[in-house]
C-alpha cells in the first residue's frame, strides 16, 4: 500500500497570513466608518473644527491568527476625552460611543468582507 503525504504546512501559512491581513485591513476600514459617524454626528458645539477633523481611526494591533486585534477609534486632541466622558466642570458630550453603538454592526459587515476577500485571494 503506498502512502501519500500531502504538505499543507505552506497552505495553512498562506491562509492564516492572508486572513492576518485581510483583518488588519477590515478593522483599520471599520474604524475609518465608526469615526466618520463620530465626526458628522457629534452633539458637541463645535467651535474651532479640530475635534471633528481629529476624529479617526487609528492603528490596529495585535493578529487574528493570535486571536487577539484591535484598533483605536479617537478624538486624537489633548481634549478629546475631555469632551467624551466630561470633567468635574463640563459635562460629557458622547460623541465616539454613541457612533460604535450605530455603526457596530457595520463595523462587523465590513471585516466580514474583508476577510472572505482574504480567503477568496489565497484559496
Amino acid at each position: 500500500m503506498d502512502r501519500v503525504t500531502l504538505d499543507i504546512e505552506p497552505l495553512i501559512g498562506a491562509i492564516l497570513a492572508s486572513v492576518d491581513e485581510a483583518v488588519a485591513v477590515g478593522v483599520l476600514d471599520g474604524a475609518r466608518v465608526v469615526a466618520e459617524d463620530a465626526a458628522t454626528t457629534h452633539t458637541y458645539q463645535n467651535r474651532t473644527g479640530l475635534l471633528q477633523s481629529r476624529t479617526q481611526a487609528g492603528r490596529v494591533t495585535g493578529l487574528a491568527s493570535r486571536g487577539s486585534v484591535s484598533v483605536d477609534v479617537m478624538g486624537d486632541t489633548r481634549y478629546g476625552s475631555f469632551v467624551e466622558e466630561g470633567t468635574s466642570r463640563n459635562r460629557a458630550y458622547p460623541y465616539l460611543a454613541p457612533a460604535w453603538r450605530r455603526r457596530g454592526d457595520d463595523f462587523a459587515r465590513i471585516v466580514d468582507a474583508a476577510i472572505e476577500r482574504g480567503l477568496t485571494r489565497v484559496l
